[in-house]
């Protein structure tokens, strides 16, 4: 088996509660699920948001990149408790993003496919939250960027869309979806991903492909690449938390 590492760091999974609540109980009361990539080396802060606020099991979800934050302090803005004002002059409140599991991440270059894989390090264990976010000790999903000049139902509106430099958007040609291989489009804001659980079963002709792709990275096989990545700094979820 080839595995070819993309890029690694650490991920980190947060939440925003929905208006007028601080923290959140329940997934309703959830407004969005957000990934956080901190790729080793680069001093970057890559916020994602997952459709539907869950990570998928049966069916792929899509997710875009939201905003790139380039330090800490931009991350703890974006990530700040919210106050503003309605048309009708009522107060809101949105209460400031939650951290609910950390760990390692990789993304890597497999058999024409892109995985996105994770081992957490530490998952909150006083809610029943993650459990809700389909949130787990380890995951392996497969991960594959859309093409923003090609039209669908589904997805950010175009003027929201990422504008890549020619030779990333060249990579699409007249696809689609290709697999994220490259982790420059994880730069642009807007970018747009589907990410396909290993439940899937509705990926029509591709569908034994891509359930064999999954089932051939074997955890065992990543462990040497998870080694070489140092655990989530805790500053990070410390100085969020001061939020």
């Amino acid at each position: 088996m080839e595995l070819s590492v993309l890029q690694k760091g650490n991920i980190y999974f947060f939440y925003r509660p929905k208006v007028q609540h601080l923290f959140a109980h329940t997934i309703d009361e959830v407004q969005g699920l957000l990934l956080v990539f901190k790729p080793v080396d680069l001093n970057k802060y890559i916020i994602v948001r997952v459709g539907k606020k869950k990570l998928p099991e049966d069916s792929p979800y899509f997710a875009f990149v939201e905003k790139v934050c380039s330090s800490l302090e931009d991350l703890k803005e974006a990530f700040k408790e919210e106050h503003y004002e309605t048309s009708t002059q009522e107060n809101k409140d949105v209460g400031a993003a939650q951290c609910v599991g950390e760990g390692k991440y990789l993304f890597l270059d497999h058999e024409q496919h892109t995985h996105l894989c994770f081992q957490l390090t530490n998952m909150a264990a006083a809610s029943d939250l993650p459990k809700e976010f389909h949130l787990t000790p380890s995951g392996d999903y497969l991960i594959s960027v859309k093409n923003p000049q090609k039209s669908s139902t589904a997805g950010l509106p175009s003027q929201e869309k990422a504008t890549y430099p020619l030779g990333l958007q060249n990579n699409f040609g007249d696809y689609r979806f290709i697999p994220l291989n490259s982790p420059e489009y994880l730069n642009y804001e807007g970018a747009e991903f589907l990410i396909i659980g290993k439940n899937t079963s509705d990926i029509e002709s591709e569908s034994s492909e891509i359930q064999k792709c999954l089932q051939e990275v074997a955890a065992d096989k990543l462990n040497q690449s998870f080694e070489e990545i140092e655990n989530p700094d805790k500053a990070i979820v410390k100085v969020l938390s001061d939020n």
